[in-house]
C-alpha cells in the first residue's frame, strides 16, 4: 500500500495486477464505453498498474481503441480529451489533474483491477476485511465512517477465512447480532433485544415472518459477495424500520475476466462441501457477461438419526445496454433435505434430570423438514 503524503480527502482506486513492462505492446479492442471500465480493462489486458482518485474519471468517458499499442500510448489515447495527464513512477503510472498550484498530494489504496471495474462496494477479491462503501442504511453509496448508524459488513475474505457456509454463521459473528437456536434446524436473530425480520437482497428489502425466517435463514454464502449488517431501524429503505437490526444480503456479479474456483472441505461427522464458481465475459467486447454458482454439502451429526444435505445453484447474467445502462437478470435455488428435530431437553415428573446421553435424537426417525428456496430477480441500473 502507498503512504499517504497528506490525510486523505478522497476514495482512491488502483487498477493494476503486476509491474509488466510498459513498452509491450498488446492487443486491444476496447469500445467507447466509461473511462474507469477501459482503464480496468487495460490494466488487465498489460499488467500496467494505474493508479488515479476514482473522482476525476466518475463521469468521463473513452473512446474505441483497437489494435497493437503499447500501454502507454493506449492510454495516452484513452485520456484524449479529458483533461488528465500521466505521471510515470517507477513501474506504475499515476493519473492526475493538472493544477495551477496549491493542490495537495494525496495517497493511493491499492485494490484488485475487478475492485476497479465493479466499484469499491465489491469485497471479493479486495483480501479486505471492510468495504469502500455501502448503501444499506441510507440507499447511498457511503463509506462506513460517512454512515449515520451503527454498521458492519461481513465480507468475502471474512467469510472465507472462518469458513461461513450460511447466513447463520454470519449472525453467529457479526457484532450486536444474536442467533437463537430452537432444535437442529431452527432459529431466530435477535438484536437489542427484538427479533430482525428485516432482510434485504441488493438493497431490496424483504418483511420475514417467523416461518419465513426459518427457510432462508440458512440462506448459502456462496453466491453472496457480502453481508451489511445496520443496528437500529432504517426507515430510509423499510418505511417505518425496525429498531433491531436489518441484513442486506448482496449477490456476487459477473466479472469482466475469466475466473474459476473449485473449493472443498471435510470435517467431522462425514461433513463435506464443495463449491464451483466461474465467471466470463460472454462476447468479444466485455458488454456481456455471466456467472455460475454451485455448492453441495452433506453431512452427519453426534446426535442419532440427524443429517441432511444442501444443494444450491445461482446463475447471472449482466449485459451493457450502452455506456451507461447495465441491465441484470439472474435466479437461484436452493433445497434443504433434513432429519431434523424441535424443541429442548426433556425433564422428569418432578423436574429432575434425566441425565439423557448426548446423542439422543428427540423426535422421530421418520421426522424431517425439507426446505426450498427459489428466487429470480433483475436490476436495471443507469448511471
Amino acid at each position: 500500500m502507498l503512504r499517504p503524503l497528506l490525510p486523505s480527502l478522497a476514495s482512491l482506486v488502483t487498477l493494476g495486477l503486476s509491474a509488466a513492462a510498459l513498452a509491450s505492446p498488446v492487443q486491444l479492442d476496447l469500445p467507447a464505453q466509461a473511462l474507469s471500465r477501459s482503464l480496468a480493462q487495460l490494466s488487465q489486458a498489460s499488467g500496467m498498474q494505474i493508479s488515479v482518485d476514482d473522482k476525476l474519471i466518475a463521469s468521463k468517458q473513452a473512446p474505441a481503441i483497437s489494435g497493437s499499442l503499447e500501454p502507454a500510448q493506449a492510454l495516452n489515447q484513452l485520456l484524449l480529451g479529458s483533461g488528465l495527464d500521466t505521471q510515470v513512477q517507477g513501474n506504475a503510472v499515476r493519473v492526475f489533474q493538472p493544477s495551477s498550484g496549491g493542490s495537495m498530494t494525496l495517497g493511493n489504496v491499492d485494490i484488485s483491477a475487478q475492485a476497479g471495474i465493479a466499484g469499491m462496494a465489491t469485497t471479493e477479491g479486495s483480501g479486505s476485511y471492510t468495504t469502500g462503501s455501502m448503501s444499506s442504511a441510507t440507499g447511498l453509496p457511503l463509506s462506513i465512517r460517512e454512515t449515520p448508524q451503527s454498521v458492519s459488513v461481513i465480507t468475502r475474505q471474512r467469510i472465507e477465512d472462518q469458513g461461513m457456509n450460511d447466513l447463520n454463521d454470519v449472525v453467529k459473528y457479526a457484532p450486536g447480532v444474536t442467533l437463537r437456536k430452537f432444535g437442529s434446524d431452527r432459529q431466530q436473530f435477535l438484536a437489542r433485544g427484538f427479533t430482525i425480520d428485516n432482510l434485504m437482497y441488493d438493497g431490496l428489502p424483504t418483511i420475514v415472518s417467523t416461518f419465513t425466517l426459518d427457510t432462508i435463514s440458512g440462506a448459502d454464502l456462496a453466491l453472496y459477495d457480502r453481508v451489511e449488517v445496520v443496528r437500529g431501524a432504517t426507515g430510509l429503505m423499510t418505511g417505518a424500520g425496525s429498531p433491531s437490526a436489518t441484513l442486506n444480503l448482496i449477490r456476487k456479479r459477473p466479472t469482466a475476466t475469466p475466473q474459476v474456483s473449485v473449493t472443498t472441505s471435510a470435517g467431522s461427522w462425514d461433513r463435506y462441501r464443495t463449491e464451483v464458481d466461474a465467471s466470463n465475459r460472454l462476447n468479444d467486447s466485455g458488454t456481456l457477461r455471466g456467472r455460475v454458482v454451485a455448492a453441495y454439502e452433506t453431512g452427519n451429526s453426534f446426535v442419532d438419526e440427524r443429517d441432511k444435505e444442501r444443494q444450491t445453484f445461482y446463475g447471472v447474467l449482466e449485459a451493457d445496454l450502452n455506456e451507461s445502462t447495465t441491465w441484470t437478470i439472474g435466479a437461484s435455488k436452493q433445497r434443504d433435505d433434513a432429519t431434523s428435530d424441535w424443541g429442548s431437553l426433556p425433564s422428569g415428573p418432578n423436574g429432575e434430570n434425566l441425565h439423557l446421553p448426548r446423542s439422543t435424537f428427540l423426535s422421530n426417525d421418520w421426522a424431517y423438514w425439507d426446505r426450498e428456496n427459489v428466487s429470480v430477480f433483475t436490476d436495471l441500473t443507469h448511471r
